[in-house]
């Protein structure tokens, strides 16, 4: 998504925050979630206060209409579209929105009691009062070192996200303008976490607020979602009254987010009803028609979001909202973040990119995408694939493009003998076109994701740290051997590799010694069911059991996620957020179980690092923890 949480730019949006007197909790404290509540002053706040006036007030504005007004005359596309995730990005609290159980339960964050109450309908977090946090900002003092702090009551009023996580906003210090507390709720799971363990970056207490934007402590929603995650979104700073008025069309993704404002449209043909088949209609009424346009203008379109973009004209957007509208276009609005050889060992280039340019990070496909070629030389856009209209909710694609007709689009030569050029059976996992040239290489929401850039698989690039297609399905193999396939099959020239990458499976040199993407990636592979069946499950479970007590709260999230894929493994106790002694323990009770398990020796143990006897190389897995790349990393997730 467009974000503002990487640059120096961020740092004027927090300057101006704090001018503004707005302030949010941000992040997390990932170390005590069973902690007991703290006793402190309690700052009373009325039972009774209005959700609504705490949020900015959505309904038609300027030229925006709503989608409720496009329903009127395109019934199916509205009930296809309200389906989505799309449309449940943004919601108003209430019931039927919050997922969490608001039971009482505490949760700490950044050293800060949170605790989750509920009493009817309304839903409350009881925490330390964000007035005097701002004091104390104000002050000079870093109000995240005290525990002391004066205790309040307040009330949720909006939630972000319906899909994989979701987070709540309180009634911020000013009103209409709602702070997101830092806690985060796993859906697939069930649970609350602290929101730093949410995400790929590294503990909390080594995180470095002038090096590292964003770190959660800091969201304020006017600020930091109202761009992609609402219609029509006007900040509305006031630079006399240093305060934000505000004004949202709807909030999620709907309507007007893809077509542009309706205003014009629906006025002209409410006036034009009877001819509504045959009035010419014209050409400034008629709204954008993504399927109609350019693929170049209709990936833009989806790239105002799903993409690393700063916009050019902050004070602009703060002031009078987003001036970018579907058709215009992406660049004279926004600069993005494209990958730059020259700068790829800088900070914001690891965020995003692997070191031959390939997206890594998920929710920014738009920069994968249009460095591919598919999209530079041929006619590929976002809806060769996608759809916001009769697709899976889930990710959005259109049913047949489940396969490799989106790709059969243009690469018509191998549609009568896919596997000529795969060298894989056609109806196997391997002979799916965005398997190979779009593999799960790019990581976010706790996943391996499949990255936008359309390329081919290359040793030469993994032996600069990025995971190939091939060796992310077999795993037990090495670079050598992919080397030798990717020559003999397609004439890719030899590569020079390491005595590692000549001896040792790729799949364990990158859950061991690689840094923390190569290692959540890997891990996700390890538990995904093609790379099992490609590579065998009787060797994978000491080698993510290192995982188990990792730095990263999201690697060890994702190594948990595989062990328990494993035959035997399911029963597993492990909390990922737990103190390190306690994840060792289980990091203990998983080796121990492999051992005391019957398994099939892998065709060539040694390359997993197991003696041909069946015991554990440890010297050699120790070797490669003590070369593991420790460099701090966090995704613009």
């Amino acid at each position: 998504m467009a974000r503002f949480e990487k640059h120096p730019l961020d740092q004027l949006l927090i300057q101006l925050t704090l001018l503004l007197g707005v302030f949010i909790v941000g992040c997390n404290r990932s170390s005590q979630p069973d902690a007991p509540s703290v006793t402190k002053p309690m700052i009373s706040v009325p039972s009774a206060t209005p959700v609504r006036q705490a949020i900015p007030q959505p309904g038609p504005r300027a030229d925006f209409v709503t989608s409720a007004a496009c329903r009127k005359c395109h019934q199916e596309e509205h009930a296809s579209w309200h389906t989505t995730y799309h449309r449940t990005m943004t919601q108003v609290a209430s019931p039927e929105t919050i997922q969490a159980a608001f039971d009482g339960t505490t949760l700490y964050s950044y050293n800060q009691p949170f605790t989750f109450e509920r009493e009817g309908d309304t839903f409350y977090v009881r925490m330390i009062d964000p007035a005097w946090q701002v004091e104390m900002l104000d002050a000079g003092k870093d109000p995240w070192q005290f525990e002391d702090g004066p205790l309040s009551r307040q009330p949720v009023v909006m939630v972000t996200g319906s899909h994989n996580v979701q987070y709540y906003w309180v009634k911020g210090y000013q009103e209409e303008q709602p702070i997101r507390i830092p806690v985060a709720y796993l859906i697939r799971d069930q649970r609350l976490i602290p929101i730093h363990d949410a995400f790929l970056q590294p503990p909390e207490r080594e995180l470095n607020p002038p090096t590292y934007y964003w770190d959660h402590r800091f969201g304020i929603w006017n600020r930091l979602c109202s761009m992609c995650h609402s219609v029509g979104a006007k900040p509305g700073m006031d630079m006399v009254t240093k305060s934000l008025h505000t004004e949202v069309a709807e909030f999620g993704i709907s309507c007007e987010s893809c077509h542009g404002p309706g205003k014009a449209h629906v006025d002209f043909h409410e006036t034009h009803q009877d001819g509504y088949q045959t009035v010419v209609v014209p050409e400034g009424v008629k709204l954008f028609s993504p399927h109609d346009a350019d693929t170049d203008i209709s990936t833009q379109m989806c790239g105002r979001c799903h993409n690393i973009a700063d916009t050019k004209n902050l004070m602009e957007y703060a002031m009078h909202g987003m001036q970018y509208q579907p058709g215009d276009q992406l660049d004279e609005w926004f600069t993005t973040l494209h990958f730059d050889a020259s700068q790829k060992d800088e900070d914001w280039t690891k965020k995003t990119y692997w070191p031959d340019g390939t997206q890594r990070v998920s929710s920014c496909e738009f920069v994968g995408t249009s460095s591919s070629a598919c999209y530079q030389e041929g006619k590929l856009s976002c809806l060769s694939c996608h759809t916001m209209h009769e697709g899976d909710p889930k990710d959005m694609l259109t049913p047949a493009m489940r396969g490799n007709d989106a790709c059969l689009q243009c690469h018509e030569q191998f549609r009568d003998d896919v596997a000529a050029h795969t060298h894989h059976p056609a109806d196997s996992a391997a002979s799916l076109c965005y398997n190979c040239h779009m593999p799960r290489s790019a990581y976010g929401f706790l996943a391996a994701q499949h990255t936008h850039r359309i390329d081919s698989p290359h040793v030469e690039t993994s032996a600069q740290n990025k995971p190939n297609a091939c060796n992310l399905c077999h795993l037990d193999k090495t670079l050598a051997w992919t080397a030798d396939q990717l020559t003999n099959w397609y004439d890719q020239p030899p590569v020079e590799l390491t005595e590692d990458d000549r001896t040792l499976a790729a799949g364990a040199i990158w859950l061991l010694r690689g840094d923390a993407v190569q290692r959540a990636v890997t891990a996700w592979h390890a538990g995904w069911p093609t790379a099992q069946e490609t590579c065998g499950v009787d060797w994978q479970a000491p080698l993510l059991a290192q995982q188990l007590d990792d730095r990263y709260s999201a690697v060890r999230y994702v190594a948990q996620d595989a062990i328990k894929r494993l035959p035997g493994f399911d029963s597993l106790e492990y909390n990922f957020i737990a103190p390190s002694d306690e994840r060792k323990r289980a990091q203990t009770w998983v080796i121990q179980r492999w051992l005391e398990q019957e398994h099939a020796p892998p065709s060539a143990p040694q390359r997993v690092l197991i003696h041909p006897d069946g015991k554990l190389m440890t010297d050699e897995i120790q070797r490669l923890l003590r070369e593991q790349d420790q460099a701090p990393l966090q995704l613009f997730e």
